[in-house]
């Protein structure tokens, strides 16, 4: 029963205090070992992530301490092993680079990792009202829970044991990893949107692996050179850039929001409406036989993810409906011999594709980005509160954002600025954000990059500024540098910073 049961697991965890591990990450089997504190940057300005002999912090990032009341009653409702001890938890993600972010728990005991979810009284549990840091505890960059933890039940999402785990695979600038399994029969993808994090992470479950209840065992190789998605997304910012050389700068998970540069601050989804003429065609770039169609003029309205065609404005005789999530793969901008302001749906079948032409450049890219904006969020639930995850590549010419497929070697794009045409970069610091506002010429959009830690806000500020050259100016919540940027201006972007959710406490959980 419960009783004997809490007796067995108050006898068998042991509380690990050890948060300082001094032991490197053992790199077998001929694998480059690396010392990243140490490491300069590749000629492409992107460090390879990885562990190395880089030592973990006493204070890792996104770490939850748990009391030891709270570790036990973890330890009954996951624990599968006898003698089963507690090591560590943090907070990570799933699917971010893909754009459908979970937000899920990874546990580390000298048996199994796991990824966890957590639930209160049965219901989905808002981790904003119950996982805030008392003061000291952000001061030393710890999440620690408060007395609404005694409430929460976790459940195993996944879960690989440790003797399993062949090797490790971290992504570039160690905004993720991959855990493989010995048959490699399947894999795990860890996002954590830090580099701190991920080399904490990586740094305990080496010690983990030698503390393993099954044996020693020997660490894990991990594999630092992020190959396979170098050259996924340099081949696809190739493509967008129709260039064929470029740098990679920087690559980094973060969340996109637009919002108005006006005195209003509506919603970013109205982006997501549009309405007007457009000239369209079907094009088939694959087949020999099939010709494209002619150019025909119709009326199309955007409303929510759902694309109408109709015959004229006044809308009553409907043509075709898109249905975005399903019918369409991706929209970009193109370049046509006969359209000069045009861009196209990419469909699944990728033997086919739809191409759209406007009256100017401006109109053009303002249909592009109300298309990809309600391409990313549909299946959200608030759309007047659009927060898009996504991966911001940057090289030295442009700033990207766009979402990987889980079918290896498709990314869909949802953004592409060129730094010589950036009008403002604003950086915006407060007690819930690490942001980045930026405003294009011209434009009456401002983009919003949302950054996990302020670390990796910094890291991405200091590129800007060195390798792309591009000033990113301080503004701040309490003061203001009239000399950099207008009080008005400055006092607009910080309220509607404020005015944020605080997206990576409060993504989804399922």
């Amino acid at each position: 029963d419960f009783d004997e049961t809490l007796r067995r697991r108050l006898t068998a965890v042991k509380i690990d205090q050890a948060s300082n591990f001094s032991d490197s990450l053992d790199m077998e089997r001929g694998e480059k070992k690396v010392d990243l504190a140490k490491e300069e940057p590749k000629e492409n300005g992107v460090t390879d992530g990885g562990a190395g002999d880089w030592k973990a912090p006493d204070c890792p990032e996104g770490e939850i301490m748990l009391e030891s009341g709270q570790i036990v009653r973890l330890a009954v409702q996951v624990f599968v092993q006898e003698g089963e001890r507690f090591y560590k938890l943090f907070r990570v993600y799933l699917h971010h680079n893909t754009g459908a972010s979970l937000m899920r728990w990874l546990l580390l005991t000298n048996y199994a990792i796991y990824l966890l979810t957590r639930t209160a009284g049965g219901d989905t549990f808002a981790l904003a009202a119950a996982n805030r840091p008392d003061e000291q505890a952000e001061h030393a960059n710890l999440e620690r829970s408060d007395s609404k933890e005694h409430d929460l039940n976790y459940e195993i999402d996944k879960m690989t044991p440790l003797q399993q785990i062949d090797y490790i695979s971290v992504g570039l600038c160690s905004q993720l990893f991959t855990v493989v399994v010995r048959d490699k029969t399947k894999s795990l993808t860890i996002c954590t949107a830090s580099e701190l994090q991920t080399r904490s992470i990586l740094s305990s479950l080496e010690l983990a692996v030698r503390r393993c209840s099954t044996g020693r065992l020997e660490p894990p190789s991990v594999l630092t050179d992020a190959t396979p998605q170098r050259l996924m997304l340099m081949k696809w910012a190739k493509s967008e850039l129709d260039t064929p050389n470029l740098d990679i700068v920087a690559y980094t998970l973060v969340y996109w929001r637009t919002t108005p540069t006006g005195e209003s601050d509506s919603s970013s989804a109205q982006m997501a409406s549009r309405a007007g003429y457009l000239y369209h065609r079907r094009h088939f770039p694959k087949a020999w036989l099939q010709t494209n169609s002619d150019w025909q003029q119709s009326y199309f309205m955007l409303q929510g993810q759902k694309l109408y065609q109709f015959s004229d404005s006044s809308c009553k005789f409907g043509e075709k409906v898109f249905d975005l999530r399903h019918d369409i793969a991706g929209c970009r901008e193109t370049q046509l011999k006969d359209h000069q302001n045009a861009f196209e749906f990419v469909l699944p079948n990728e033997e086919e594709t739809m191409h759209f032409s406007c009256q100017t450049k401006h109109e053009a890219q303002q249909w592009t980005q109300a298309v990809l904006l309600a391409l990313s969020t549909a299946g959200g639930t608030d759309e007047d509160d659009v927060y898009v995850a996504s991966f911001l590549l940057l090289t030295t010419t442009h700033l990207l954002l766009g979402q990987e497929s889980t079918s290896y070697g498709f990314v869909r794009t949802l953004a592409c600025l060129a730094l010589n045409q950036l009008d403002r970069v604003l950086v915006v610091r407060t007690d819930e954000q690490n942001a980045i506002a930026i405003t294009p010429t011209d434009s009456k959009q401002r983009y919003w990059l949302l950054f996990r830690t302020a670390v990796e806000l910094d890291r991405i500020i200091q590129l800007l500024r060195d390798k792309a050259s591009v000033n990113a100016v301080e503004t701040a919540q309490d003061s203001h540098d009239d000399s950099l940027i207008s009080s008005t201006e400055s006092t607009r972007v910080v309220e509607q910073c404020l005015e944020m959710a605080d997206v990576w406490r409060t993504c989804t959980q399922f």
